[in-house]
């Protein structure tokens, strides 16, 4: 969620995407590497390849621009855009939903004509079985690859730190929700487990910039 780098989240493992400037900061370590991005393709699509195959579980790339590096990666998926958002209350809780057995927080896809803030505000609502529910701040973006290796698609989440104190929860079976739950701020992550790694981004740079 950093702008000075990118993390992209593959299968188990992390493609990060960072400026050449950059690269003396960077510690590697076991299962990991640091490969440079000129124009060659074939150097971000084995690097892919890698972490779909858990031959890695993380692969820095790095190139002279990082907004140029940011267009190549994304050049080899299909772009799917998607708001949604950490809802707080007045009782310093925050909404988790549990679904298709990890702990989440709620977010969909844009509808067609559709801006990411009314995106981000339907599906929270519909997911959670919220009825007053407000935007308080843009909170930041996260990426993560789903789909098959012949149709890979990168999901670009776009977070909100809301605010609701609704208790009448409602979890969306339809989207396989099982569970909508205010959880303790201060504990969090040691109640929502097992969690997506991209998930655990959310949360953390929710607190340093909001707690």
């Amino acid at each position: 969620m950093n702008k000075s780098f990118y993390n992209i989240y593959i299968g188990n493992g992390l493609l990060q995407l960072i400026a050449e400037h950059d690269v003396p900061f960077i510690i590697i370590g076991e299962k990991q590497k640091l490969v440079e991005v000129q124009q060659e393709s074939d150097v971000i699509l084995n690097a892919i390849q890698s972490l779909e195959n858990d031959e890695f579980n993380r692969i820095v790339v790095y190139h002279k621009s990082l907004a140029e590096l940011k267009e190549l990666v994304s050049s080899f998926f299909e772009v799917v855009v998607a708001a949604g958002g950490i809802v707080q209350n007045d009782k310093n809780e925050i909404l988790g939903i549990f679904r298709r057995k990890k702990w989440d927080f709620p977010k969909g896809k844009l509808e067609e004509g559709e801006k990411k803030r009314e995106c981000a505000i339907r599906e929270v609502k519909e997911e959670c079985g919220l009825k007053n529910l407000e935007i308080i701040k843009k909170l930041g973006c996260t990426y993560h690859v789903y789909g098959s290796k012949k149709d890979r698609k990168l999901k670009v989440s776009n977070w909100y730190v809301m605010h609701s104190n609704d208790k009448n929860l409602i979890p969306q079976t339809e989207e396989d929700i099982e569970i909508v739950k205010w959880f303790k701020i201060s504990d969090f992550l040691l109640h929502a487990k097992p969690i997506y790694s991209n998930i655990k981004d959310v949360f953390e740079h929710y607190l340093i910039k909001f707690q």
